[in-house]
């Protein structure tokens, strides 16, 4: 909802020292404020879960390329102007309520993302129409 009071998430993930992903995650304050006081250096998504069960249905995102602005640039120790893979997400629930919101930069020189395009099947109109 427009006036919903947010709880903001903001992490730097790491990889040998060395960060690699900057990460921007918005929650209702109502249902996850107990998040604060949890230990927040591993997944937000495992303590969830351990506390409600299995919630997390899906999520959307769009993956696009971007330059590093200053601050970005200097969170990630690249030059201003690097390429970056800038992440959305939403995440929704089982009944189809979104859960959080993201906004991630990963930095191309480290990060590559995989993604699987299942075929869809011709329904049995579209067979017997053949």
């Amino acid at each position: 909802e427009p006036e919903m009071p947010l709880l903001e998430l903001r992490r730097v993930y790491s990889v040998g020292g060395e960060p690699v992903v900057i990460d921007h995650s918005w929650l209702s304050a109502q249902e996850h404020g107990w998040l604060l006081d949890e230990d927040l250096t591993g997944s937000w998504f495992e303590l969830l879960e351990a506390r409600d069960g299995p919630c997390i249905d899906h999520a959307r995102q769009i993956v696009s390329a971007q330059s590093a602005d200053f601050e970005v640039a200097s969170m990630l120790l690249v030059p201003v102007g690097a390429a970056l893979l800038e992440v959305r997400r939403q995440i929704y629930r089982y009944d189809g309520r979104p859960i959080a919101y993201s906004h991630a930069w990963y930095r191309g020189d480290r990060y590559s993302f995989s993604v699987g395009l299942p075929r869809r099947r011709p329904s049995r109109t579209q067979e017997r129409n053949k």
